[in-house]
């Protein structure tokens, strides 16, 4: 019999729901405006991916985005793409009762059925990648084949360190090493991807999906299909045990339980559900990652967040701001609201330092006696990016057992014409510099910053807007971080001078 592998893509279209319902940005504009990136901007880009590659995948929908975006979500049905549930706004089930998660399936389920044009939906993916202890009984009722939200099988653990911001060929060479592993080890197996438009259909990402798809169409007996026909292939070479199951019951729970320890959006199998309710049963080998890039939440208290802390810098027009929240913390435990993140180097460069407290006081020490014997030789103030590059083979010589520290840099330098050049950069705790012509951003609060600063964030800014474009940036992610806040300091640097200012924040 010949070898049967199949691949295939499931996207999550989150959109706006998933920040209505899980990421606390309802009241930012900047949230909001990712969600819209991922139905008008990233939705048809994939589609038209998938129509170049004449690949059929499936969608997990919560309700609110078809509404939303009810244009691009018919597109997605009328291109051939199986539909599947996932909530209505992305809330989590295992924080609502069996009633309300009732209510949202079966609201959810008559809506799809009319929008596939009397099709009901065959799969479910729970948002969060939560699955209840009750949800596997209330699919089964309505007739759900496949449940994509577990993982008892391969997966990949979110990192702290990179706060999920990765480049796509360090993605892309794990994708590929993983499926050549089971390419030579599985006779057959499944690798289904999970992806998200609001970060899939960024230009950058969408290259290395065409790269990948491209190579792995390189393999004999691969097929990329949509995940029903992948439950549907299991289930045709392993029939469920008739009878009762108490598998259902406390297996999928305790999965859940195990995950939840683990790591929140990592990635999942797809599961497939019997009429004998014998739920879960699996290929044998069965593979499911989502990108790197995508991994926005960790439910493990890291090292990095033990203190707390955010960093963000921005650049405007011949100027350069830095800014840092003021709150020094034991876990959840606040210690002090006076605790300074960034610090002066020269008059003209700053260095913003997020990470464990010790670390961050010996490396300001250590950045500071190193600058000056650099002055000191060179006979000239060091200049921003000379000062980037010490940061990062200081934090290189103790890649082994590196200081839990990200730092961010700002200055003013003076190219060889004498033209002021304004200077941002950012580094994780191994020294890897990623140079920026807008804004950098690091701690406990990155992800929250990255998302307003990409909707507030405009070129050439003068140095009282980019004041009010940082602070509204920095306030907006700290309030929603259990680990930093409690009122921010923000520098403002230009060729002539440095203007900070102390905001107040939120205490509670």
């Amino acid at each position: 019999m010949p070898r049967q592998i199949l691949v295939g893509f499931g996207v999550d279209v989150d959109a706006v729901a998933g920040w209505l319902g899980s990421y606390g940005g309802q009241d930012s504009p900047g949230d909001i405006s990712r969600g819209m990136y991922a139905g008008e901007v990233g939705t048809p880009r994939l589609l038209k991916l998938f129509e170049k590659y004449k690949i059929k995948t499936t969608w997990f929908i919560p309700g609110h985005s078809l509404e939303t975006f009810p244009e691009q979500m018919a597109a997605v049905r009328d291109a051939g793409h199986e539909i599947g549930l996932h909530g209505y706004s992305h809330e989590n089930p295992i924080e609502m009762s069996e009633e309300q998660q009732t209510d949202i399936l079966n609201h959810t389920f008559d809506l799809f059925t009319k929008f596939n044009n009397g099709v009901p939906p065959k799969g479910s993916v729970a948002p969060w990648w939560e699955t209840s202890k009750e949800g596997t009984n209330l699919l089964l009722d309505k007739g759900i084949e496949y449940d994509h939200s577990n993982m008892a099988h391969e997966f990949i653990k979110s990192s702290a360190n990179s706060h999920g911001w990765v480049n796509t060929r360090d993605v892309e060479d794990l994708w590929k090493d993983t499926f050549s592993y089971c390419y030579r080890e599985e006779e057959d197996f499944i690798f289904p991807i999970t992806i998200h438009p609001d970060v899939s259909g960024r230009p950058h990402v969408l290259l290395m999906l065409e790269r990948f798809i491209e190579w792995v169409n390189t393999h004999e007996h691969v097929q990329w299909v949509p995940m029903i026909a992948m439950a549907r292939a299991f289930r045709a070479k392993k029939q469920p045990a008739a009878g009762p199951s108490s598998f259902n019951e406390f297996t999928i729970w305790d999965l859940a339980k195990a995950k939840k320890q683990s790591t929140r959006r990592a990635a999942s199998d797809v599961r497939v559900v019997s009429e004998a309710r014998a739920a879960c049963l699996h290929l044998h080998s069965t593979f499911q990652f989502t990108t790197g890039l995508e991994t926005n939440i960790s439910s493990i208290m890291s090292i990095m967040s033990y203190n707390g802390g955010s960093v963000v810098a921005m650049v405007g027009k011949e100027c350069v701001a830095i800014a840092s929240d003021l709150r020094l913390g034991n876990q959840s435990f606040t210690i002090a609201c006076n605790h300074e993140k960034v610090f002066p180097i020269t008059d003209r460069i700053y260095l913003g330092l997020a990470g464990l407290a010790t670390d961050v006081a010996t490396l300001h020490d250590r950045f500071r006696y190193r600058v000056n014997m650099y002055t000191i030789k060179e006979e000239r103030e060091i200049a921003p990016e000379t000062f980037a590059r010490l940061v990062s083979s200081t934090l290189y010589e103790r890649r082994f057992s590196p200081y839990y520290v990200e730092p961010v840099i700002a200055g003013i330098g003076t190219s060889p014409t004498g033209k002021t050049e304004p200077f941002i950069a950012a580094a994780d705790l191994i020294g890897c510099l990623n140079f920026a012509r807008d804004f950098v951003v690091s701690g406990t609060a990155s992800e929250k910053l990255f998302g307003v600063a990409e909707g507030l964030w405009e070129p050439d800014l003068e140095p009282e807007d980019l004041f009010e474009t940082i602070s509204q940036t920095l306030m907006n992610a700290v309030d929603r971080d259990a680990f930093s806040g409690w009122g921010a300091v923000v520098h403002v640097i230009t060729k002539d001078k440095v203007v900070t200012r102390t905001l107040k924040g939120r205490m509670d």
